[in-house]
């Protein structure tokens, strides 16, 4: 039993150590591309169309009923370009300001956070933290201003839509 066990581990090594003969992924995918798929080719003739049974629409019965147009999709004479453009202008004015404004408080809120970083005491960091925290209140009642200024932009739009406004009329 002795002299088995060395000569049992020396065959399993000398095994191990033998190429494998297993096919590597390049080689797979270069046989996948010499594989030529025949697929049953059937070419429709006229002969075909000729077997097959007519195709029969019925006419349109007479209790269908056309839809009339409602009162409310009428589109209202008195709301012209002018009128689209004059609602649009001060909402426009707005977002711009906000943006404006956020994009300020945003850059001051950065070199605040990179000077509160960059000390190295707690006391220090206590000097520049309230600036830094009415910063970045303001700056987020400014943000959410932004966005309900945008969400009053696409009300209107939509509500010229409705109303059969051009798309042209609010850019």
């Amino acid at each position: 039993m002795r002299v088995l066990a060395p000569v049992l581990a020396l065959a399993l090594v000398a095994i191990g150590t033998l190429p494998a003969s297993a096919q590597t992924l390049a080689e797979a995918a270069a046989a996948a591309k010499l594989v030529v798929h025949e697929w049953p080719a059937f070419v429709y003739t006229n002969a075909d169309l000729k077997d097959a049974p007519p195709i029969v629409v019925p006419p349109p019965s007479a209790s269908v009923v056309l839809a009339k147009p409602d009162a409310d999709t009428k589109k209202d004479e008195t709301k012209t370009e002018a009128y689209w453009r004059a609602r649009l202008r001060p909402l426009a004015a707005q977002l711009t300001t906000d943006v404006l404004a956020a994009e300020s408080l945003n850059a001051r809120h950065a070199e605040l956070r990179a000077r509160f970083n960059g000390m190295t005491t707690v006391f220090q960091q206590q000097l520049v933290a309230p600036e830094m925290l009415r910063v970045e209140t303001d700056l987020k009642a400014t943000m959410d201003r932004a966005d309900g200024d945008a969400r009053a932009i696409e009300d209107l739009k939509e509500e010229g839509r409705r109303a059969g406004a051009l798309p042209g009329w609010f850019r």
